[in-house]
């Protein structure tokens, strides 16, 4: 009876371990989760105050994606120039809203000079973006105001950009912005700045990974 009664006990042992195993992954994916969809301090600011660029290319050719290049950085110094006292989201909205025939004039110009014979046009709204790394500043997914560009069937690969606070630059992104300073000169605040900056912490890498999967896009 002894050692029935040992067996057993090592037997409810090794269950007990299981159990207390089980119950700490579910407690660990729980917290995962809740990180997920709770929104970060900024975060919420974030969606709210900035205007994405996003240009579709007709398609992948290498042609097409050159183009999708050209319209890009003369789309860019046009909004550049439109936007550069604008302080804030609203009235950029309105600005690029109003501009929004000029902004597919520009890029249709483009398209003709290169010998092209697209359509191109102009879209602002709000649009699902997946995340996406500027030098050193990460934006996470998440649906965000955007002044989309498209070209032609607009079928090729995209490219992405942040126009309001003005970080697009033409034949770049942002490699000009390398502290907290020059963000907040732009106009972003402290948590939106905390949620960009690439200082990593696990609750910023649990956030983005979730959002990413939910978001993710070509």
């Amino acid at each position: 009876m002894t050692g029935i009664k040992a067996y057993f006990q090592r037997v409810r042992k090794r269950l007990d371990i299981r159990w207390i195993s089980v119950l700490l992954l579910f407690v660990l994916f729980s917290a995962s989760v809740y990180s997920a969809i709770t929104p970060m301090d900024g975060e919420t600011e974030l969606y709210r105050d900035v205007i994405r660029f996003h240009v579709l290319a007709n398609s992948d050719s290498d042609d097409d994606q050159a183009l999708k290049l050209l319209v890009r950085d003369r789309v860019t110094m046009f909004t550049t120039e439109l936007l550069k006292d604008t302080k804030t989201v609203s009235e950029a909205k309105a600005l690029l809203s109003e501009n929004s025939d000029r902004i597919t004039e520009i890029a249709e110009e483009v398209i003709r000079e290169n010998g092209y014979s697209y359509g191109a046009s102009t879209v602002t709204g709000y649009e699902i973006y997946p995340e996406r790394q500027y030098g050193k500043y990460r934006f996470p997914a998440g649906k965000y105001c955007s002044l989309r560009v498209k070209i032609g069937r607009a079928e090729g690969k995209n490219w992405w950009c942040v126009l309001f606070p003005p970080m697009c630059l033409a034949s770049s992104t942002v490699q000009k912005y390398e502290n907290e300073g020059e963000l907040a000169r732009l106009g972003f605040s402290d948590g939106e700045i905390g949620v960009i900056d690439e200082q990593k912490s696990i609750r910023k890498e649990i956030r983005f990974f979730f959002l990413d999967k939910i978001y993710k896009r070509k």
